[in-house]
């Protein structure tokens, strides 16, 4: 057994009242439901269900399910009421539709079927949403929703949504993934999960990557979320875990993990990362809230990681005096990290092997308090006045018209409503200041597309913005930017995006000049863009080196096949938590500008370099800190390229903490030696010698001391996710639901009000 290289224990009768993350805010201010529309089909009266719990609606829902995206509709609303099925129902091939009922607390689907079964099974279904249903098993051994691509079927599963939907009395929620094909990128929203056999959610093949499960709730399950047995990868935020049975979450196959602000009350167990043959895995922990555990140990890593365990508290129960409550043990090493966490037993951390322990506090049980969380609370249906417009030759003029008519009723949050169809815009489209009009489409299969001249924008929001985008498309055709929004930057200001994605452009996101606004993207989707995917410019008071309230946080997402993807300026501000990045070109990102980035769970899969930028060209790196002023922080990251520092000032500052190379050459190339760059507690694959381990240490390069290790965390511990909150009437808030950006010059820009 190694010595920690660094331990820290503060005894703390301190009262640490836990609020979680600010979950319980003094005035919410929630996202709402805003349909049914016209465009919409029913599945009573269009296609003859009953939903009386008696009859047999199979058939009913089936042809509804099978006319989704034909002439009819790209949207089946499914009124409330019981709807019996004796068979599981079917999606095959289906693009961009949605499965919307009224409320699932009213609109239940009931298997009455075989003892064994799948409610609905999904085989290339892609950009699609299920939402305000409830999924009843009856007690069987049945599946709720099963994603499973076969490989052949035209469109692999991807990009799905499931939202405020219930899952009940079943063996497995939700299912995805068939040994070596693809069912990937879906969020899991404000789910619950009642009663539940095996698993919540299970994903279950090594392409069903990239699935976040936010803001769910699960309920005496035996296990909430698992990839085991099988593959694939998930990161989990925000849920409510009571009472599992066997573990709140279990994971056996490599990847990396994002487990971040979640609650546990009374499992069994809150983590338990099984080992995997000594292969490595990026596991992040942090923030979560862990309550009497019926075992001793809540968390226990049997994989050598890098693991960083970050800022929980575990509180256990009364008969446990002693410690360990967390155990990291692997075969022969293994990299952890603890930082911040609260506990109530003395030597509540053991590891086999390196473990640096920072900033761990022991308080009373007593001074814990369990937050009260408001859980999966379901968008209420709102009745608003809604504009209705169609696809016609005339767009540019209607939607304007509508547009202006929504204006009038500000502060009533009026929808305007695009069915099904394509736009085509030849004039930019203006949103006045102040307007809180909800534009709404029919998701993805609703697309308004620049036909006008280059130069263009589409939609233009002088501010204050108070506008919200919901499932639509907006393409700019590579003449015109997509939207831009002006004087958004006010004290207390906030852009909030739920499944964003900037896609094709030649800048994705420019956050330009900002200092108050707060900009937060949740499952943000980048890819295919030829400059740089996400931008963060600061403004004045950042440029002069001064503190300002803006960040730029992106919390999950995945992106692909873009030159640069991240870059901050003038003293920018943005992280980025838990993303997958994969495909060519070779590089990845090169700062050469002033400010602060933090990556914090990812991975990095750039192309291979061109037959001139050999991977041993000592002058090549697809990560680059080119004479950067600030600090840059790659934590749990594997890496597929390696990362450079050139210039020699000592405000350029670089971590590498828990990452993992793709292969045993150096990953960090320095010359001459730096004075704030590091990599610590790594690993790399091994060479395939019989009998050697896939993964070893990598050994340490520069000087990553306590103190300064700390300063580089200050980002990851500090950009916390915020609840929407009422705010001023006369800032900007500006939200985006489950919108795509693509083909434009500017994706989206946000821009500071003098300009």
């Amino acid at each position: 057994m190694q010595k920690p290289v660094v331990g820290v224990l503060l005894l703390c009768s301190l009262l640490l009242n836990v609020t979680a993350f600010g979950r319980q805010p003094p005035a919410a201010d929630r996202e709402e439901f805003v349909g049914p529309f016209p465009s919409w089909a029913n599945a009573k009266s269009d296609f003859g269900a009953v939903g009386d719990g008696q009859t047999d609606d199979t058939a009913a829902l089936q042809k509804a399910i099978k006319a989704l995206g034909g002439a009819k509709s790209a949207v089946l609303f499914i009124p409330e009421g019981t709807y019996r099925i004796t068979a599981g129902l079917t999606m095959v091939s289906s693009e961009n539709v949605s499965i919307i009922g009224a409320d699932p607390a009213t609109t239940v689907i009931k298997w009455d079927g075989p003892g064994e079964g799948t409610m609905l099974f999904c085989n290339g279904v892609r950009y699609s949403k299920f939402s305000r249903l409830t999924w009843d098993g009856g007690g069987k051994k049945v599946t709720g929703v099963f994603h499973e691509w076969d490989g052949h079927t035209p469109g692999a599963n991807s990009g799905n949504e499931h939202s405020d939907e219930i899952f009940r009395d079943l063996a497995f929620g939700i299912r995805a993934g068939k040994p070596h094909f693809m069912d990937a990128e879906c969020e899991v929203l404000r789910c619950k999960f009642l009663r539940v056999s095996v698993a919540g959610v299970r994903i279950q093949s090594f392409n069903a990557l990239d699935w976040f499960i936010r803001d769910c709730e699960f309920e005496d399950c035996a296990v909430g979320v698992t990839n085991d047995p099988g593959a694939g990868h998930f990161h989990v935020y925000r849920s409510i875990f009571r009472r599992s049975t066997v573990a709140d979450i279990t994971l056996r196959n490599a990847g990396y993990f994002g487990i971040r602000h979640n609650l546990s009350i009374g499992s069994s167990q809150f983590l338990d990362a099984r080992d995997i043959g000594g292969w490595a895995v990026q596991l992040t922990v942090q923030g979560n809230t862990v309550i009497d555990t019926k075992q001793k140990l809540s968390i226990v890593i049997s994989n050598p990681g890098p693991t960083i365990l970050m800022d929980n508290v575990i509180r256990s129960r009364p008969e446990v005096t002693q410690g360990p409550v967390v155990r990291m043990a692997a075969g022969l090493d293994g990299e952890y990290v603890a930082v911040g966490n609260t506990f109530t037993i003395p030597q509540a951390i053991a590891a086999r092997q390196r473990l640096m322990e920072l900033e761990t506090t022991v308080v009373p049980a007593a001074s814990i308090q369990i937050p009260e969380l408001p859980g999966t609370v379901t968008p209420p249906y709102v009745k608003r006045t809604v504009i209705e417009v169609t696809a016609s030759t005339n767009a540019t003029v209607e939607i304007q018209a509508a547009l202006d008519r929504a204006a009038a009723l500000q502060g009533k949050r009026p929808v305007v409503h695009l069915a099904t169809g394509d736009y085509r815009i030849t004039r930019t489209l203006t949103i006045p200041a102040g307007s809180d009009v909800q534009v709404t489409g029919d998701g993805y299969a609703t697309r308004i597309n620049w036909a006008g001249e280059t130069n263009g924008l589409v939609f233009s929001l002088p501010g204050p913005v108070r506008a919200t985008f919901r499932d639509l498309a907006i393409g700019g055709n590579g003449k015109a930017a997509g939207i831009v929004a002006t004087r958004c930057d006010q004290p207390g200001a906030r852009v909030f995006a739920d499944q964003l994605g900037a896609h094709g452009s030649h800048i994705g996101l420019l956050v330009d000049g900002l200092e108050n606004t707060d900009v937060s993207l949740y499952t943000f989707y980048h890819s295919g863009n030829n400059g740089v995917s996400v931008r963060v410019v600061g403004g004045p008071k950042a440029a002069a080196g001064k503190s300002t309230a803006t960040r730029t946080a992106i919390f999950g997402g995945a992106s692909s096949n873009s030159p640069f993807n991240y870059d901050v300026d003038r003293g920018g501000r943005l992280m980025a938590q838990d993303i997958w990045y994969e495909g060519s070109p070779s590089t990845f990102m090169r700062l050469t500008g002033s400010g602060t980035f933090t990556l914090s769970g990812a991975q990095i899969s750039p192309g291979r370099p061109g037959p001139n930028a050999a991977p041993t060209d000592p002058g090549f790196a697809g990560v680059t800190l080119d004479h950067f002023k600030g600090r840059a922080s790659f934590l749990s990251a594997g890496l597929g390229t390696r990362v450079m520092v050139l210039g020699d000032e000592a405000a350029s500052q670089l971590l590498l903490l828990g990452v993992e190379p793709n292969d045993p050459q150096e990953v960090l190339v320095t010359p001459p030696p730096k004075p704030h760059v590091a990599l610590a507690f790594s690993r790399r694959f091994a060479s395939q010698q019989e009998g050697d381990p896939p993964t070893r240490s990598l050994p340490d390069q520069g000087n990553a001391d306590p103190v300064w290790l700390l300063q580089m965390l200050e980002q990851v511990r500090g950009d916390l996710p915020r609840p929407l909150t009422v705010i001023p009437e006369k800032v900007t808030d500006l939200r985006f639901y489950r919108v795509m950006v693509s083909s434009c010059t500017t994706g989206v820009q946000l821009r500071d009000e003098q300009q």
